[in-house]
């Protein structure tokens, strides 16, 4: 695997987590009313864990492909 293949996965995975993260932080602020920042913290920490098991599963899946 050559130098352009894995910065392009390098990226592809940094953007994806981050767009997950932030979708999930968007849909969460909605369903839950922050009222203490212990809230907020979990529910960051919550978003940043589900983003990141997203984008392994989803590389995974992709890995089995090829």
């Amino acid at each position: 695997m050559n130098t352009d293949t894995r910065l392009n996965r390098l990226l592809t995975i940094t953007s994806l987590s981050l767009w997950s993260v932030l979708g999930l932080m968007f849909i969460l602020s909605f369903a839950i009313p922050f009222t203490k920042p212990v809230f907020d913290f979990m529910i960051l920490l919550g978003a940043i864990g589900l983003g990141l098991l997203l984008v392994t599963f989803m590389n995974k899946r992709n890995n089995v492909v090829q």
